[in-house]
């Protein structure tokens, strides 16, 4: 087929998780997935397909509470290459979520309140300002399509900037922070305009030590529909130090913040929370 030809590139990941405690039930997770990429013209198609089927806490750090879902991740796109240096991109993705039938967290059905189909959509634009960093602007809208809640129907459209950093670089990674737009009439939940993150930077000193930054902030929507959703703040650091050839020590720390913004710009009856692990 064609997907064996020169220029075209496979590749597959599969894992299982088996957790058990010894005073509650175990869980176990387990996903796979495939991808196909164009990797030798100038015009680049490639496909994604993920599944998951996962025993996460419902909303982040919301709640304390695990319970199982499925996920089917699709994507596709094509990545065309302008010149050398340039390129731009656009991408399609449908993100479908189904909670368990008997998942409940405080009286609240999850599978009522947040099995969705999440329909993506973007372009961008990058350019190669050497051959280790490379910079653009990104565009993104969300459609999210409530199965059991279509009330809480949601529309969000992302913009911002973004920079990367190749893996070879002493400094590596990625970063995209812009303008984030929420809007859900239906539902009467407080419009948002404000600031998005998606940061994912390290450092390395080669044999030496390595340095990483994580920090994210969007929107998540609640369990509870009182509540609708929250803006979900993160910082994380880590640190690794090789100590000879198979030995390396390492330590993290990590803020997590929640915002609640509820329904018809009300005080939210919850406060500002803030998780600090380390």
């Amino acid at each position: 087929g064609w997907w064996t030809r020169p220029g075209f590139r496979i590749s597959s990941h599969a894992a299982v998780e088996w957790v058990n405690f010894q005073h509650n039930v175990g869980a176990t997770n387990g996903q796979a997935g495939a991808r196909i990429d164009r990797t030798d013209s100038l015009v680049r198609p490639f496909f994604n397909w993920n599944r998951r089927r996962t025993n996460p806490g419902p909303t982040g750090f919301e709640a304390g509470y695990k319970s199982l879902r499925l996920e089917h991740d699709l994507s596709g796109g094509v990545t065309v290459l302008v010149s050398p240096r340039t390129y731009v991109e656009g991408i399609v993705r449908l993100v479908r979520t189904r909670w368990d039938a008997d998942a409940i967290y405080q009286t609240s059905s999850l599978r009522e309140k947040l099995n969705r189909d999440t329909v993506y959509s973007g372009a961008s634009f990058g350019y190669a300002i050497t051959p280790l960093t490379s910079v653009g602007v990104a565009i993104e809208t969300q459609q999210d399509r409530f199965q059991f809640s279509p009330i809480r129907d949601g529309a969000t459209v992302r913009l911002g900037p973004t920079v990367e950093f190749s893996r070879a670089a002493l400094l590596f990674g990625s970063a995209k922070i812009g303008y984030e737009r929420f809007r859900s009439p239906a539902s009467g939940a407080a419009d948002f305009n404000g600031l998005f993150a998606n940061v994912n930077l390290g450092f390395i000193i080669p044999d030496q030590l390595q340095l990483k930054l994580l920090a994210g902030r969007d929107l998540q929507y609640s369990y509870d529909s009182a509540l609708a959703y929250y803006v979900a703040t993160n910082v994380n650091l880590s640190a690794a130090r090789r100590l000879g050839e198979r030995w390396d020590v390492a330590a993290f720390t990590g803020r997590y913040g929640l915002d609640f913004r509820p329904p018809g710009g009300l005080r939210s009856a919850r406060p500002h929370e803030v998780l600090v692990e380390f």
